[in-house]
């Protein structure tokens, strides 16, 4: 049986408004991690993406514009919406 993942290592992005252009303060996102909770654009999104799992933000960012919501495991990498 697998473990449930610790809270620690997730982070979750709510798409709250969609952007139109990427361009910066495009879009309108939720970040939420343990009990810190901020909004981003989506330029800051992505830069906030690259400094937890590099290289991964154009796919993450494209993840979370179709299904809105983002669960992102910093222990194993894994991305599931």
């Amino acid at each position: 049986m697998a473990k449930p993942p610790r809270p620690e290592d997730i982070i979750r992005v709510e798409m709250i408004d969609r952007p139109e252009v990427d361009e910066p303060g495009e879009g309108l996102y939720e970040w939420r991690h343990l009990s810190n909770r901020f909004s981003l654009d989506l330029r800051t999104l992505r830069n906030e993406i690259e400094k937890v799992m590099p290289g991964r933000s154009e796919e993450i960012s494209d993840r979370i514009f179709n299904f809105r919501i983002v669960y992102m495991n910093l222990r194993t990498g894994e991305v599931s919406t």
